[in-house]
Order: structure tokens, then sequence, then C-alpha cells
């Protein structure tokens, strides 16, 4: 009788233990995971990296009160890489037209190229730009060509810039005028992205400012 009331007793403490502090558990990863996404923050500088602050300049002088600190966070997604289909400047299809644009690391081994796809010129000498654009990431030496993000006609990238080899930031606009910095960690495959906090009251037109500054002419 003692053992049965013993074991009954042993039974009931047991469930009595486990159940709330699986609950707890629970809170906690969830509470955990709810202020991680809160806390991401842009963690950039316009004087990082002359691309960076060049872009800044542009918004600064057309919006007031322009600011980095006022891009928060948007979303977190992981890194898809499939096969370009541009030319490396190791291909001898490659056009020299685009070696002004390319965006190299610090090691000069690796580039980003994102105006390939998106812009050609016709024969009268005018850049004809494309509704859809591929980044690539280009190895050198490994003589690849990998494309590490796609934009249609309603986002495109304007500028692009790295950070410590291993970190690509984006600077994106959108066709509601609302820019976008899009973070591409090549070491744990995963991309950060970040929204300014309100649409902008003027159309960019960055991405023609930057090739007349290389002497290209605009449709």
């Amino acid at each position: 009788m003692n053992k049965s009331i013993s074991l009954f007793l042993f039974s009931f403490l047991s469930i009595s233990c486990f159940e709330p502090k699986e609950n707890k558990t629970d809170e906690a990863i969830s509470d955990g995971k709810s202020n991680q996404i809160k806390e991401k923050k842009l963690a950039l500088n316009n004087e990082d990296n002359e691309s960076l602050k060049e872009w800044f300049v542009y918004y600064n002088n057309r919006e007031v009160n322009f600011s980095l600190e006022s891009f928060t966070f948007l979303s977190t997604d992981s890194l898809r890489v499939v096969k370009g289909t541009v030319y490396g400047v190791f291909d001898k299809e490659y056009d020299t037209i685009y070696t002004d644009f390319l965006v190299f690391n610090a090691k000069k081994d690796k580039y980003i190229d994102f105006d390939s796809y998106n812009w050609l010129v016709d024969n009268e000498k005018t850049v004809v730009f494309s509704p859809d654009q591929e980044i690539n990431l280009v190895d050198i030496e490994n003589k690849t060509v990998n494309r590490i993000g796609f934009r249609g006609s309603l986002q495109w990238v304007e500028e692009a810039f790295w950070k410590k080899d291993s970190i690509i930031f984006l600077l994106e606009n959108t066709i509601e005028n609302q820019p976008i910095i899009t973070e591409i960690n090549l070491k744990n495959n995963i991309i950060n992205s970040y929204q300014y906090k309100k649409k902008l009251k003027f159309k960019s037109e960055y991405c023609k400012m930057r090739l007349k500054k290389r002497g290209l002419i605009m449709e």
C-alpha cells in the first residue's frame, strides 16, 4: 500500500514539475527569437565606403534629413546561389565596356557585376536598359560566375560595395521610391534587408547619373 502511494506521489510530482518547465522553455525561445529580430540594426556609416558615401550624398541632397539610421530591419533570407548567365573578365566574350562598373573586393580576386545583365550599348552608342537585373559574384581565380540575386522592374540595385571581403552591400531603390539596403553575408549565407522608413518625394535617377559619369549616353 505504501509503495503504491509513494509511486502515485512520485508520478504526480514528476508531471507537475515537468510541464511548467517545458512551457517556460518554449516561451523563452519564442521571446529570444522575437528580441533578436527587433535588435537587428544596419551597422553602416556613410563614411565606411566611397561608393556608399556617393550614394548617400545623392539622396541626402534631394531628401531632407535622409539618414542611414532611418533604415529599419525588413527581412532575413537564405542566400541561394545559381550559375550566372553573364561573362566574366576571363571569358573571351566579355565586353570591356562593363569593366569600369565592376565592384571588386579588397584582394581583387572577386567582384560584383550588377550591370552586364541590366543594360547594353546599341549601335548608336546609347545605353538601353532591361527591366531585369542579375547580381553576380565572379571569382577570377576559379573562373566562376554565380548569381546571388535577381531583381525585376519593381526593385533594382543602384550601387554595391564590399565589407571585409565576406559581406556585400547592395544599395537599392524601388518603384515606390522607398530605398532598400541588402546585406549579403558570404560566410553564413544569410541575407538581411533594411528598408527606409518612408517613401521619398523624388524619383531616383542615380543609375543614369552613375553611367553618365563614365561617358555613356542615355536613351
